[in-house]
């Protein structure tokens, strides 16, 4: 019987960690943070059950408008977090302070960042390291492109050599 219990306990595991491994560009950049896309409903119940307690969308409402990822996030016991981020218009100083005082918030607890594809969260995650924490260029489009960071590049790289 308890072989039996192990079982389902593993299933139900690989079973979280393949619908997990279905969100849009997914990434694991640091200890207790996953960053990607969009996720589904599913995707968000998996999140839970891997221990994710916070979820930090940065999508405008405008973008989802039938969406209320706030209620399937609260639905499976995380907290929700929104800190929406209007395409490059949305990569403001601003922005990425209050990217890293939800990130100091959540302490050592799993976090889900994400927005449309990923390419947003790398944008802010490499200002975060350029602006708040002086790494130099080179290091900071690293990390950004460690959580996503695509198409943003040009943007980045233009905020980062306007300091």
């Amino acid at each position: 019987m308890t072989v039996a219990v192990l079982l389902l306990c593993i299933q139900a595991v690989a079973d979280d960690t393949s619908i997990i491994a279905g969100i849009k560009n997914l990434k694991t950049p640091a200890a207790n943070y996953f960053s990607g896309g969009q996720p589904t409903d599913e995707q968000l119940t998996a999140l839970a059950g891997e221990g994710v307690k916070h979820v930090i969308n940065l999508r405008p409402a405008s973008e989802t408008p039938k969406l209320d990822e706030a209620s399937l996030v609260a639905d499976k016991g995380m907290i929700y977090h929104l800190l929406p981020v209007d395409g490059a218009a949305g990569l403001t100083l601003n922005n990425v302070k209050a990217l890293d005082q939800l990130f100091k918030q959540a302490g050592d607890e799993k976090v889900f960042l994400h927005c449309a594809s990923g390419n947003r969260v790398g944008a802010l995650m490499a200002l975060r390291s350029a602006l708040i924490y002086g790494e130099d260029k080179d290091e900071a489009i690293a990390k950004g492109k460690a959580w996503g960071l695509t198409r943003l590049e040009p943007e980045v790289l233009r905020l980062i050599g306007g300091i």
